[in-house]
């Protein structure tokens, strides 16, 4: 993007919510049964962003507005407007005998018809607790199904922050496979859920699943790449409640069950506190980072078409790009290894490697041998989306299987690597 070169734009979101009970623990982070008087829910959120000078986007699920006494919801609305954060409609839905007679299903399993009604009816509350409508929305548990768009364009809306690649809640057939990259569909701009691969297993970027260290180094990789200018980082309103420790806790109703849930409130999480705070503090005394919400950032002149690739984030300490089956491709700065874990006597392996740009040519190329791992050097100037195609034979000397693999490469440094 035009003016971003080595700079990225961060918006943090959150998902505001408790619908656990008639009390709103998990929003407000009242602890004082505890004797904690501290902040540790939205009003601790909105005072760190403040104290860097910066905004979040609070993605409010007002669909469980029955629950609480009097004015409780819009008051909400009102206290983080007030604050120069953005208000933003959440939609999980809602509990067993909410007020809202046509929400009583998933919103994957609604017409395009019954969505509209669905984010009309948000859009207008929101509007009568602030007097402006929200422009962003994310659905509850990335429930997605290829009706969303459209119904939130006629509804208004420019943003949405729901499509989660590989998440089981994902029911786009077009959009599904959209691994990371801002993306525009119906007039609406997809920030979607980030995806890392952290070395044990694929994360979401947020607070709660990734170490401090392993969002910086995200960040940064983000950064540093030409296919990335603006990501949103979430976590929720509850992520500073100590729900894993021990001795005296609140148990949480499940209002469908009656039954306690499985959300447990034992105190205040001090550590994950301090944690927000040493990011904020990363990212705002760092050059090439701005914090900053989906409002403010569509008012600037932005180029949202598409980046050239799609792809996933592996962050380089792991060394691990990819893992299928029996092969493994390992990265580590431009050096690929390539490793075929068949334990067949007299297999015979060979990979070739060209730019996608080039099909014809193959640039790397290793032929048949015995030799399971293989380790080929990228050059300076590689960049681009190249193939990986792995071949093996047996002993008879017939080519016994191919197995293909794609990598998004950078000046020479492999930034990710996926099956084809």
């Amino acid at each position: 993007m035009e003016g971003y070169e080595n700079s990225l734009n961060v918006i943090f979101t959150i998902d505001v919510e408790s619908s656990r009970g008639n009390v709103p623990y998990l929003i407000e982070g009242d602890l004082s049964k505890f004797g904690i008087h501290n902040n540790c829910g939205i009003n601790f959120i909105m005072d760190t962003f403040a104290a860097y000078d910066a905004n979040v986007v609070c993605f409010v699920n007002i669909f469980e507005e029955s629950l609480y006494e009097n004015d409780y919801m819009p008051s909400l609305l009102r206290r983080i407007d007030r604050r120069g954060n953005e208000v933003a409609l959440h939609a999980h839905t809602p509990p067993e005998g909410g007020q809202i007679p046509f929400y009583s299903k998933c919103i994957a399993n609604c017409s395009l018809e019954e969505q509209k009604r669905i984010f009309k009816y948000g859009r207008d509350y929101i509007f009568k607790a602030i007097g402006k409508n929200p422009i962003s929305y994310r659905s509850g548990a990335y429930w997605t199904n290829d009706y969303i768009f459209k119904a939130l364009q006629e509804n208004g809306f420019k943003v949405d922050s729901s499509v989660y690649y590989m998440h089981k809640n994902n029911h786009f057939e077009k959009y599904k496979n959209k691994q990371n990259q801002v993306f525009e569909v119906d007039g609406i701009i997809e920030f979607p859920i980030v995806v890392v691969w952290n070395g044990d297993g694929w994360r979401k970027l947020d607070l709660d699943s990734l170490t401090e260290d392993e969002l910086v180094s995200s960040f940064e990789i983000m950064r540093k790449s030409d296919s990335y200018h603006t990501v949103q980082c979430m976590f929720h309103s509850y992520s500073f409640i100590d729900n894993k420790g021990n001795g005296e806790s609140v148990p949480i109703l499940d209002l469908n069950s009656g039954r306690p849930n499985h959300f447990m409130i034992y105190g205040e999480d001090k550590k994950k506190k301090e944690k927000l705070k040493r990011i904020l503090d990363f990212l705002c005394s760092s050059p090439g980072y701005r914090v900053l919400t989906f409002e403010q950032l569509l008012k600037q002149q932005v180029d949202f078409s598409p980046a050239s690739e799609d792809g996933l984030l592996y962050l380089k300490k792991s060394n691990m790009a990819f893992t299928h089956d029996d092969i493994d491709v390992l990265y580590d700065g431009n050096n690929l290894f390539l490793k075929n874990n068949f334990k067949v006597h007299g297999m015979q392996y060979a990979w070739h490697i060209c730019s996608v740009q080039s099909e014809a040519k193959e640039e790397y190329q290793i032929d048949y041998q015995p030799a399971p791992m293989s380790r080929i050097k990228l050059d300076d100037n590689a960049n681009g989306t190249y193939n990986i195609k792995s071949y093996m034979k047996g002993e008879d000397g017939k080519r016994v299987g191919a197995t293909f693999f794609r990598a998004i490469v950078s000046k020479g440094n492999v930034l990710s690597v996926e099956r084809i």
